[in-house]
This record gives structure tokens, C-alpha cells and sequence, in this order.
């Protein structure tokens, strides 16, 4: 179908925001899961942990197309940040 004439950078960080997006809102109304000042996660089913999986891989897939598009390597500046 000739998809490469459509990942344009725009088109690519678009899709890539609505993946986001449907990520966020998994967790839109778990809370923070405690009030103790410790970083407790939200308790998640095991299917909404498999959600959760299948969105993280579609906001990768974009990410990983988008770094490739734009002539970035990914795994090369991942290594040089400092988190």
C-alpha cells in the first residue's frame, strides 16, 4: 500500500500522540494508588496489563518509525541521556 508516503514526520508524531493518548487513558482514573508519599502503582488486571502491553508496543512501533524517518539513532541517544 506504499504506507512509507504517509510517515511524515507530522503524521508520525500525530499517531504517535493518539497511541499516547489511548495510553493515558488506561490510567486516567486509577489515582496514584496510595497518599503515604510512596510511589505505589495502580493495581492493574491482568487484561488491563495486557492493554497496557499492546499500547506501550504501538507507542514504541511510532517512536521507533519516527526516529527512523528523522534520521535519529534511537539507541544512540537513549545510551548518551542521562534519566
Amino acid at each position: 500500500r506504499l504506507w512509507s508516503r504517509y510517515h511524515t514526520p507530522r503524521n508520525l508524531v500525530l499517531a504517535l500522540l493518539g497511541e499516547l493518548g489511548e495510553l493515558a487513558e488506561l490510567f486516567q482514573w486509577k489515582g496514584d494508588g496510595g497518599g503515604g508519599g510512596g510511589e505505589q502503582q495502580p493495581q492493574l488486571s491482568l487484561e488491563e496489563l495486557d492493554h497496557v502491553g499492546q499500547e506501550l508496543a504501538d507507542v514504541t512501533i511510532y517512536l521507533l518509525r519516527l526516529s527512523d524517518v528523522c534520521g535519529v539513532d534511537i539507541g544512540a541517544k537513549a545510551a548518551a541521556s542521562t534519566i
